[in-house]
């Protein structure tokens, strides 16, 4: 399966049956987890990640499963749903940072399982915060350039919105 791409980043898929056992797992999360498509296939995702559990996250899965509705995970409240790298080294966070958004699959008009995005967004938080650390400098021209910057790569996304 190939990797799906989302505004410039790899976003990695995997869906489940109603039990949550893992029936797809895209390239993109072998990658970033480690955990071959072969290896997670069949396997329960709480049991593959304890994490999830230990951590209280399969309630956001068995909600939608439940309840059939959207849940997103952000970064800043849930850090990621499960632990791996970061694509690109970080000099702030050993774990990646992820996006993630859960929906139902439904079929015949009931919920057989649930389709998981997960979106590395480690370089762009980081950036973030580089960059709130500069335009807070006591240095003016230090607040000048991360101005420069940050005018920068909103040009950038204007000019792609096109």
């Amino acid at each position: 399966m190939a990797d799906t791409v989302q505004a410039g980043s790899v976003v990695g898929v995997f869906t489940t049956d109603s039990e949550l056992r893992i029936k797809v797992w895209d390239n993109a999360l072998a990658r970033f987890t480690g955990v071959s498509a072969d290896n997670a296939r069949g396997k329960l995702i709480q049991e593959l990640f304890t994490e999830i559990e230990t951590r209280g996250l399969h309630k956001k899965l068995e909600n939608v499963l439940r309840d059939g509705t959207v849940e997103v995970l952000a970064p800043a409240f849930h850090r990621y749903l499960i632990p791996c790298p970061p694509q690109t080294p970080s000099t702030r966070f050993d774990t990646m940072l992820q996006r993630t958004t859960i929906v139902p699959v439904v079929e015949n008009d009931a919920i057989v399982g649930v389709l998981v995005t997960i979106e590395d967004v480690t370089t762009r938080v980081e950036r973030e915060r580089e960059l709130n650390e500069l335009l807070n400098s006591n240095d003016a021209e230090t607040r000048l350039r991360a101005t420069e910057a940050l005018a920068q790569s909103t040009e950038v996304k204007t000019n792609l919105d096109y």
